[in-house]
């Protein structure tokens, strides 16, 4: 296999910027990730361009749904420990 030197300088020299980029992108397939696993986004359901769009909107409004609530739950639990501590 080859490999031209400017990609192995590329490897080589991780830049921050490239750093950032990556953790970002970390987080965004773990999304993806999550959605192919819990929520049935291996395959389309159903046929047709608008059709897949609508289960894929659904899909993530059900995964937002589901992180507004932890973020809920997360934000009452300190709001007691702050009342209860002072």
């Amino acid at each position: 296999m080859y490999v031209s030197e400017s990609h192995l300088l590329y490897l080589k020299n991780a830049s921050e910027e490239r750093e950032k980029a990556q953790k970002k992108r970390k987080r965004i397939e773990a999304k993806f990730g999550e959605a192919k696993k819990h929520h049935s986004m291996m395959r389309a359901r159903y046929r047709g361009r608008w059709k897949v769009a609508i289960q894929i909107f659904m899909s993530f409004i059900v995964m937002n749904l589901k992180r507004v609530v932890k973020l809920l739950k997360i934000r009452e639990e300190s709001v007691k420990l702050a009342f209860s501590s002072g």
